[in-house]
């Protein structure tokens, strides 16, 4: 598969074949009912996990075939979908010792400072690789047994309804650790 530039950074974009997602407050803020209504619809998400299946030509970090997990970028289309354009610096080797759900549930809760995730991948900062560099430590931690997923509870296939569900779990405020959906069967 041959990418085709799609802005900015898109030479560094690997295209990730989503396998697995997880929900956030932020998506549930990013869905609520605005003052005003957005011109056109978008996909919603931040949290993945996946599988490289093409990469753009500046890629270094990743070939097809890696699996990876990170979360996304706000300028760009969310997770909430089956195939995702992301930016390599932005996105950390998957602990091995994981399944996708439970590398799903990782990237936005692994980052004391996960605020700095969205704003490096907004501003294409020169510091994006650090976003990565922070992602395969934490895998490193997971796979020597330091660290553990927060994933607790698990819906599937990806779909309307599971997410309405996940979205209904996160707004209800009793969540304890992450919602994850997985598979698009």
């Amino acid at each position: 598969m041959q990418l085709t530039p799609l802005g900015p950074g898109s030479a560094k974009g690997s295209v990730a074949s989503v396998k697995a997602i997880s929900v956030n407050p932020v998506d549930t803020k990013s869905r609520a009912p605005k003052d005003k209504a957005e011109k056109t619809p978008r996909v919603l998400g931040w949290d993945a996990s996946g599988v490289v299946s093409a990469v753009g030509p500046d890629v270094t970090l990743f070939k097809p075939g890696d699996t990876v997990y990170y979360a996304g970028d706000l300028t760009r289309p969310g997770t909430n979908q089956q195939f995702q354009l992301v930016d390599e610096r932005i996105v950390g080797r998957k602990p091995t010792s994981l399944s996708d759900t439970e590398a799903a549930a990782l990237p936005l809760t692994a980052s004391l400072h996960w605020e700095f995730m969205f704003t490096r991948a907004m501003y294409h900062a020169p510091e994006m690789i650090e976003q990565h560099q922070l992602l395969t430590r934490v895998a490193d931690l997971i796979d020597a047994g330091t660290l553990r997923t927060t994933l607790t509870t698990t819906l599937g296939p990806i779909n309307a309804t599971n997410l309405r569900e996940a979205h209904r779990l996160v707004e209800s405020g009793t969540m304890i650790g992450k919602v994850v959906l997985e598979g698009w069967g």
